[in-house]
């Protein structure tokens, strides 16, 4: 009878106590304190985690054993507490703790392990075990990169049309060109003039991710189409797929480099004479999508609350409302206005004062 871990165990405990007896083959050096160290909880519910052992130089390092998704689904919220009650319960600094995911299964752990390893004031590495014949192997697990930057490029573009129908013709194309795109999200807003002007759109697109990175360069190529000098570096590929979104229709009148190129404040200063009315979104938006309405994409377009380091940053206008009550987002916000005025000292020392 086939053994339900592994091919080799009967359950995660044996994995777990094989793995205590062999903690080499995790990394060089390991060596046991105990299985199943219990901490206690003085306000509440204590636990237990599966290894505790030491490395070469003396840290204490804690070892999480998983052998699905649905227990690996579970692994952050227990490191999370139990990193927390061994550091109160031993006194333990956090430099002097590291933690390990040791589990068969990776697909439902991937990124939310990146994200808590970024955020975790202890270091923590994953590991993949496997079983070759009979004999057991754990390879640390490349985490991917949860990017904490602007998920909207800085790269927008404005888009100019003769008629009504031509720009509806427009948003069609672009819509047709990136259906059934997985993973790849830009918009149109579509602009209506107030006076006697051009009809326009404005086109944005957000950062493309990581698994979809081969598969839009594939799509989007073509050399005639490259940019000779990128003005934003970092945002090549979302740059490269605006000219090549732009290049789906022919419905659009042709401009100048320098008109059709958009900031925040260009975006800002169109209200006078232009209503932003519709949002059409291009490409691959969930369905429950309860964020990125016009409102919140034209927000963020306008980057009025943005770090003055962005590159997507308002240089002309900050507004933010917030309080010291909501923690890091206050920092945030408190950060970015002391950026956007830090070119002046008398301002900044005032808004010290102030706050």
């Amino acid at each position: 009878m086939t053994k339900s871990v592994l091919g080799l165990f009967d359950d995660e405990d044996e994995l777990r106590d094989h793995l205590a007896q062999n903690l080499t083959i995790i990394e060089s050096g390991l060596r046991l304190i105990r299985t199943n160290f219990v901490v206690d909880n003085p306000l509440g519910v204590g636990g237990a985690f599966d290894i505790l052992g030491r490395d070469q130089f003396g840290n204490f390092v804690i070892i999480e054993v998983k052998r699905s998704d649905q227990a690996a689904r579970q692994a952050l919220h227990e490191l999370s507490k139990y990193i927390a009650l061994f550091m109160e319960d031993q006194k333990v600094d956090s430099h002097k703790i590291r933690c390990f995911v040791v589990s068969t299964h990776w697909h439902e752990l991937d990124v939310p392990l990146s994200l808590f390893k970024d955020s975790c004031p202890v270091e923590v590495k994953g590991f993949e075990v496997t079983a070759v014949g009979k004999t057991v192997i754990t390879k640390e697990r490349p985490l991917p990169k949860v990017s904490l930057e602007s998920r909207l490029s800085p790269d927008m573009r404005f888009s100019f049309f003769d008629s009504a129908e031509r720009q509806q013709d427009f948003c069609d194309d672009l819509q047709k060109a990136l259906r059934g795109v997985p993973h790849v999200r830009a918009a149109l807003i579509v602009m209506e003039p107030i006076a006697d002007r051009e009809r326009m759109c404005l086109l944005c697109a957000w950062r493309v991710p990581d698994i979809a990175l081969a598969d839009v360069k594939a799509l989007i190529f073509n050399p005639d189409f490259q940019e000779e000098h990128y003005l934003f570096l970092g945002w090549e590929l979302e740059t490269d797929l605006c000219d090549w979104l732009e290049d789906q229709s022919d419905k659009a009148s042709f401009v100048f480099a320098s008109d059709s190129r958009a900031t925040p404040e260009k975006v800002e200063n169109y209200k006078s004479h232009h209503r932003y009315t519709q949002l059409v979104k291009l490409g691959d938006w969930p369905r429950n999508d309860l964020v990125n309405d016009l409102d919140e994409v034209m927000r963020c377009l306008v980057a009025k609350d943005v770090s003055a380091k962005s590159s997507r940053a308002n240089q002309h206008h900050f507004a933010k409302t917030s309080s010291k009550s909501t923690g890091k987002a206050w920092d945030y916000a408190s950060g970015a206005f002391e950026e956007f005025i830090g070119h002046n000292e008398f301002w900044l020392s005032m808004y010290k004062q102030l706050e």
